[in-house]
Order: C-alpha cells, then sequence, then structure tokens
C-alpha cells in the first residue's frame, strides 16, 4: 500500500472499485492515535473520495463508538489476533469476514464494492488459484 494525499491529510492507501470509486484506508494500531486517523477518514470523504474504511485491531473497534461511522460513508474494520476481520455495519453491528491468509487489501475491496455476500466464494476461488499455481511451480 502506498500513501496517498486525501485533501490536507495522508491516507495509508487507495482502493479502487469496479465502477471507479475511490476508497481511502487508513490503518491504525493501538499506539497510534485512533481519534486522528477518524479525521483523515473524514478528510478524505470530504476531500472527493467515496468511501474511506478505518482498520484498527478489534479491541480498540470495539470501544470507539459506532454513531461515527453511520455518517458520510464512513466504514470500520477490526482485525483480530487470528488474522480475522471484523466488520461494522451503519447500525453498529459486528459481521465476521474470514481471510484465510489472503491479502486483507483484497478482502476490503470486495467488501467494499458491494458484494459481501460473495466474499467466502472469492476467497475460495483466490486460495484454488493460488493453489493451483504453486502446484505447477512444484
Amino acid at each position: 500500500m502506498k500513501p496517498a494525499r486525501a485533501g490536507n491529510a495522508m491516507v495509508d492507501g487507495v482502493a479502487v472499485g469496479p465502477e471507479g470509486e475511490r476508497i481511502a484506508i487508513e490503518v491504525k494500531s493501538p499506539r497510534d492515535d485512533v481519534i486522528r486517523g477518524i479525521g483523515q477518514c473524514y478528510e478524505a470523504v470530504c476531500a472527493g473520495y467515496t468511501r474511506a474504511v478505518l482498520v484498527t485491531t478489534l479491541r480498540i473497534a470495539r470501544k470507539l463508538r459506532k454513531r461515527v461511522f453511520q455518517r458520510r460513508g464512513i466504514r470500520l474494520v477490526g482485525v483480530d489476533a487470528k488474522a480475522r476481520v471484523h466488520r461494522y455495519d451503519p447500525d453498529g453491528r459486528r459481521l465476521l469476514v474470514y481471510i484465510n491468509g489472503r491479502d486483507p487489501l483484497e478482502v476490503l475491496r470486495a467488501m467494499e464494492s458491494q458484494r459481501t455476500y460473495k466474499i467466502a466464494e472469492f476467497i475460495e476461488t483466490r486460495a484454488e488459484e493460488h493453489e493451483a499455481k504453486t502446484s505447477k511451480r512444484r
């Protein structure tokens, strides 16, 4: 992931959806200032990004008020110690999305492209493709 400018702020990465929408991705560790991360997400949305995603640990994500993420297309994603991705919907309910060792950016792109119902199929097909490539190399 490469940092990108979003108005007066910098976000950690940018994903482009299938319809061409730009999604700003901000990643915060427990030692980082999460409030600053929320501000960067709002700055990205105001600067013309379609959506913004704040990715942090599950422990920090549980403590945040979900009302902040109900407005303006900002999403909250928490990652636990087993590398499972927990996405929060706008009502504050937590949805579990398994990565199974896959690239988290691929899963975020799939979630943000309005295909949450196909994430499991997406991950399985990518896993099968990866296994097929590695078996050919051997």
